[in-house]
């Protein structure tokens, strides 16, 4: 019974670690995907709102996912 509260407690801590990681990553790719569209003319517009969409998508469901 002990470890099933260790090993969440372990969790919790990792996700603490990871979750600023991530929030910046996602931040880093909406930042630089201009840039990426602009130097590879071979991404449609249609697939670049696409992944800014998704982006969004994935911030939301993230903040989401911290408010529980």
């Amino acid at each position: 019974m002990y470890n099933k509260f260790k090993i969440r407690k372990v969790e919790q801590e990792m996700r603490l670690e990871t979750l600023p990681k991530v929030t910046k990553a996602l931040e880093d790719m909406r930042d630089e995907l201009a840039v990426v569209l602009a130097a590879k003319p071979w991404i449609t517009q249609d697939e670049g709102s696409d992944v800014t969409k998704k982006l969004g998508e994935m911030r939301v469901w993230l903040s989401e996912q911290i408010d529980l």
